[in-house]
């Protein structure tokens, strides 16, 4: 807008201007949650040939050194390595994407960002460009839609996430990064003190008492403008590059 020291024009558009709520800020999210902290930790493409987004959100900060050093490149994916529940909000209960503790302040509250959020960090130009979601925060309360997901990329065909009623480990993302679906298995995870006290962890295939199960991502394929998805499988690295096997 325009604005002229004096005249009409200037006061009919003031006039046609909304109301604007004085405790929500300009730059705030679905949730309230102000957007700098996801712009701060927010990765686009970097080089020709490169069609990857990154969001994360995790204490390690290495999710694009991670998918780069995967040669993936050039997938028209946004990756998005965060923490994951369920929010109680005025339209229900929703899924939100939470920051690791470690990247706020020891007393400072973990702001939550819904997936429309996510969208408006990339804009609508690179939102619309993005066929594939790879989302590594956990569905323990089962509240993840991948309906809601595709309302704000309407071009993803391809959403990984965790099953509902899981949660989501490390391990397991990177494991779909570099391993083909039918590779990857549930790992069982147990610990033990050793002699000096300290506890160690240990991992195998078999399920045994008090292990704890890391389950694999699942992947759900869409037809274009489908509400529901056409196939529902484990995720691996074909779904990104299904003819480039991962070779370190």
């Amino acid at each position: 807008m325009t604005v002229l020291a004096r005249g009409g024009l200037a006061e009919s558009a003031r006039n046609v201007q909304p109301a604007r709520n004085p405790c929500v800020r300009a730059d705030s999210g679905e949730f309230g949650s102000p957007l700098g902290l996801l712009r701060q930790h927010y990765s686009p493409p970097q080089a020709p040939g490169e069609s990857n987004y990154f969001i994360d959100l995790w204490a390690s900060q290495e999710l694009r050194t991670l998918v780069m050093a995967c040669n993936l490149t050039n997938n028209h994916a946004l990756f998005v390595n965060s923490h994951g529940k369920s929010l109680a909000t005025r339209r229900g209960t929703q899924y939100a994407f939470y920051p690791h503790q470690s990247l706020l302040g020891s007393k400072e509250a973990a702001p939550p960002y819904s997936a429309a959020d996510l969208a408006r960090v990339l804009g609508a130009e690179s939102a619309g460009g993005i066929h594939n979601l790879i989302l590594s925060g956990c569905n323990l309360e089962g509240a993840f839609s991948p309906q809601e997901l595709r309302k704000c990329f309407v071009n993803a065909t391809n959403i990984v996430h965790m099953a509902a009623g899981e949660l989501g480990y490390q391990s397991m993302f990177r494991q779909l990064l570099i391993s083909p679906s039918w590779k990857i298995e549930p790992i069982y995870e147990t610990s033990a003190k050793n002699r000096s006290g300290k506890v160690e962890y240990f991992t195998g295939h078999a399920p045994s008492a008090k292990a704890t199960k890391l389950s694999p991502y699942i992947a759900e394929s869409f037809e274009a403008g489908a509400i529901n998805p056409f196939r529902t499988q484990r995720a691996g690295r074909e779904i990104l590059s299904p003819l480039q096997p991962f070779s370190p």
